[in-house]
């Protein structure tokens, strides 16, 4: 197993946009570690106004479609986005040596988790601990979509494509935790695929993160 400080992410949302839309759950792991930070986060909505296209709900029947997660949910179990992102950043904590780098891959998220992560950072940065600051000072991006790309061709590089390649089951899809777990393990086969194409012993990439981030800037 690397030694490296790599953590897997994964938001769930009232939709696609970053600006606009808020995260409802999320989860995150450590590879190789038994232990994840995952919680209902429920936004700071007016509910009796109508959003955006006549919705009044938290959550869109769409997504309530696709994720099963409810108004009902979050108003039961929901924490605040503070309460959620600095808790994020406490799983961080407890885990890292905050010296060091710290990587979080996400699957497109260049484009959608780290763009929400990096919106409330803004928000909640007054709130954040010493130590918080420091963890973020350290943290690295890696999205799994963008390195799947590097060597993948014109294979499906969706999470669900992926998990079909590599025979991953998640058992919890368009659920937070289930993603994470599911990508800790496409990860790691990307990892070692990715070494063998590039004729690197097999774990050189899972141990080498900043190798990655440097070819994905290529």
């Amino acid at each position: 197993m690397s030694t490296q400080q790599i953590f897997c992410l994964d938001f769930e949302t009232t939709g696609l946009n970053p600006y606009y839309n808020d995260i409802i759950e999320l989860a995150i792991k450590q590879l190789g570690v038994k232990e994840a930070y995952t919680t209902f986060i429920m936004p700071s909505i007016d509910v009796s106004k109508p959003r955006e296209g006549g919705i009044s709900n938290i959550v869109p029947s769409k997504v309530t479609e696709i994720t099963g997660i409810t108004d009902k949910v979050l108003q039961e179990k929901g924490i605040s986005t503070k309460d959620a992102i600095l808790g994020l950043f406490e799983y961080l904590q407890s885990q890292c040596d905050t010296s060091k780098p710290i990587y979080l891959v996400a699957h497109n998220g260049t484009l959608f988790d780290f763009l929400f992560l990096k919106k409330y950072i803004r928000k909640y940065m007054d709130d954040f601990t010493v130590g918080y600051l420091r963890i973020l000072e350290n943290i690295k991006y890696i999205d799994s979509m963008l390195f799947a790309r590097l060597f993948m061709g014109s294979e499906r590089v969706n999470q669900p494509g992926l998990c079909r390649k590599y025979n991953v089951k998640n058992r919890a899809e368009h659920r937070a935790l289930g993603d994470v777990q599911a990508l800790e393990k496409i990860y790691k086969y990307m990892c070692q695929e990715y070494s063998n194409y590039k004729k690197q012993d097999k774990n050189y990439y899972l141990d080498n993160p900043e190798a990655i981030i440097e070819d994905c800037l290529v």
